[in-house]
């Protein structure tokens, strides 16, 4: 995934789209956003060179103790990209999945998967004039999917394996810090938004915005 894009295969980005979702398990510590979102944070920053600049975050506990066990996390960027994730506590299905949408090709990320974990589709739109919704032309582009061969060490291997040799020189190389340094960020900022506040959406209303926080600090 990292090649394709950096290679421009995707085109422009468009959006980054996970889903980590199961039933339980529930924590007692830490709610369900601090509990699976670091990880597709850190497949995020992997993938994308370009820094975040605001954070949205809400979620809703259904236990009684106040510990959010449903979560959505919006991470804007400057160039248009949005990242979105998606966690949750209480699904009757094991989901784990990214899929990341450009102008050229989308990839989707299967984690579930036995063998094709990645899957490239050649699809998309095409769009003609901009003078409005109304006048712009759509095309849409369906073309094939293939799935590139992978090797089948497990990440997690991998992972451990950097970070051993890192403390064996004694240093943390950068790209675990930096990883590290922009999910704990992410998360410091969005647990300090307040709590969203709801409007009754009236028949004449058409929707209900809101204002993202600003990213601005660092832990």
């Amino acid at each position: 995934m990292k090649e394709l894009m950096a290679g421009g295969a995707l085109g422009e980005l468009y959006y980054f789209d996970s889903v980590r979702i199961n039933l339980g398990l529930f924590q007692k510590d830490v709610n369900v956003l601090w509990d699976l979102a670091p990880h597709d944070i850190a497949i995020l920053d992997h993938l994308v060179e370009e820094a975040p600049v605001s954070v949205c975050a809400n979620g809703v506990c259904h236990t009684g103790n106040g510990i959010e066990n449903v979560a959505y996390l919006t991470v804007y960027f400057q160039s248009g990209l949005i990242a979105h994730f998606h966690n949750n506590w209480l699904a009757p299905v094991k989901i784990r999945t990214v899929l990341v949408g450009g102008s050229k090709k989308m990839i989707l990320y299967d984690d579930m998967e036995a063998s094709e974990k990645v899957k490239v589709y050649d699809r998309g739109i095409d769009t003609m004039g901009t003078e409005g919704v109304h006048q712009a032309l759509v095309s849409y582009r369906l073309g094939d999917m293939w799935a590139p061969r992978l090797e089948t060490t497990e990440a997690l291997r991998l992972v451990a394996a950097e970070f051993i040799d890192s403390m064996r020189l004694a240093a943390i190389t950068g790209s675990i810090a930096q990883r590290s340094s922009l999910s704990a960020a992410v998360m410091n900022t969005a647990s300090r938004l307040p709590k969203p506040s709801h409007s009754p959406l009236r028949k004449s209303s058409a929707a209900i915005a809101s204002t993202p926080a600003l990213l601005t600090s660092s832990p």
